[in-house]
């Protein structure tokens, strides 16, 4: 009985149930394929870190355009005449480069009268004879005052040598004067003891007195000829001043004159001259044509380097640009597939704005107020197949950046606006 209820039992698990159940189980399928599904996880999660770093990095930049034009920085030069005058020399070509303050042409306002000489050239002839006059009289008194210099320079030699001479013959005097004195005083001691006679003593005594005349004589002559001497130098010195004096006089008439010429000549003579450097752009007139005050003479336009780019702007974009602030030129003359763009800076923007129904403006198809934009070129050329240099008046559509974004910025700003919508 036993026996068979644990037959019964063990008749209720039947192996083929059980190996069944066993091969349903997850775990070892899971266990033998592990290395390939962490392999496709930390691939999954590579190529989404990928992903997002290529997002960020890629950056997008959200433009604006506008219309603008190249012009140049300083107006064209406008040169007319500014008297009635004929036309002298022509020094400049039209296409000719030309620098600040270089000569152009020349005007003549000569005026002839019934003999065919103008009273500008008489005038001038008689002011250069005058003026011939007063430096032939310069060389004249400079003869003159040589002359009388080295005259007064040889008296005053002769006197200082003679001056000399009456000292030296005074000095001998004085000494021959002194000897006398005292032989006298000898010859008194030997009166007085009566060895020698009166008539003796007297003849010694004139001899002595003639010594001591003959002595104040010489130095009388000394003294005069050191007075002589010094009204000589005296004399000599305003020579000199006198000369000097002549001689400014006349250089300050010469000088004098040489300006009264140079002023005719000036009349009679209009430099014309450039005011800036630039190109000559058309010349009106030819040598020999009469022109009258205020006619155009002829055009000088800026150089190319001085171009810059005039943007108009529309007013609800005027907001958001500032100085400084980089753009993109597209210039209608050089398609960008071959020329690309050409970058520049905002340099200057307008306080009021312009109205195209109101204004006249140089770019077409403006319909809304504009504000007036200035930015520098940084280059004043094109590059593609060939290099072309820009010229005044290309126009061009101006890309303004308003906003630089990273790729997935720009993916998720649609969210972040009705973010801030939301709060």
């Amino acid at each position: 009985m036993i026996e068979a209820d644990s037959t019964e039992r063990s008749e209720l698990f039947r192996p083929e149930v059980l190996i069944y159940r066993r091969e349903k189980t997850i775990s070892s399928a899971v266990i033998s394929q592990s290395s390939a599904v962490k392999t496709m996880v930390w691939c999954s999660i590579g190529l989404m870190c990928l992903a997002l770093l290529v997002l960020c990095l890629i950056r997008y930049k959200e433009t604006e355009s506008a219309r603008g034009m190249l012009e140049h920085k300083s107006p064209s030069q406008q040169i007319k005449s500014p008297n009635s005058a004929v036309v002298a020399l022509v020094t400049v070509t039209e296409g000719e480069l030309v620098d600040k303050g270089q000569t152009l042409m020349t005007l003549s306002t000569v005026i002839l009268n019934g003999s065919g000489e103008s009273q500008q050239s008489s005038t001038i002839r008689r002011l250069r004879l005058k003026e011939e006059s007063l430096e032939t009289q310069l060389v004249m008194d400079e003869r003159l005052y040589k002359a009388e210099s080295e005259r007064h320079s040889l008296s005053i030699a002769a006197l200082a040598l003679t001056i000399s001479g009456f000292e030296l013959e005074a000095d001998l005097l004085a000494k021959q004067e002194m000897l006398s004195r005292n032989n006298i005083q000898a010859l008194e001691q030997l009166l007085n003891s009566s060895n020698i006679s009166r008539s003796q003593f007297d003849r010694e005594l004139l001899k002595h007195l003639g010594i001591e005349r003959e002595r104040n004589s010489v130095e009388g002559k000394a003294h005069a000829a050191k007075s002589k001497l010094e009204d000589g130098t005296l004399q000599q010195e305003l020579l000199v001043l006198d000369y000097e004096d002549k001689q400014l006089k006349v250089s300050n008439e010469v000088q004098q004159l040489a300006n009264e010429i140079v002023d005719l000549y000036q009349q009679t003579s209009i430099s014309i001259q450039a005011l800036e450097s630039g190109v000559v752009a058309s010349l009106a007139v030819e040598t020999g044509a009469s022109v009258s005050a205020g006619q155009m003479l002829l055009t000088i336009l800026p150089n190319q380097q001085s171009l810059q780019a005039t943007i108009f702007v529309p007013s609800r974009l005027i907001g958001k640009i500032h100085t400084e602030q980089e753009l993109l030129l597209e210039f209608d003359a050089f398609p960008i597939s071959k020329f690309g763009y050409t970058s520049a800076s905002v340099i200057m923007i307008s306080t009021g704005s312009l109205d195209p129904r109101e204004t006249l403006l140089p770019v077409p198809g403006l319909n809304e107020p504009v504000f007036k934009v200035i930015a520098e070129l940084e280059k004043h050329y094109v590059e593609g197949p060939e290099t072309f240099p820009l010229v005044s008046g290309i126009q061009f559509s101006a890309d303004f950046v308003m906003e630089d974004l990273s790729l997935l910025e720009f993916i998720f700003k649609p969210v972040l606006k009705l973010k801030g919508k939301i709060l």
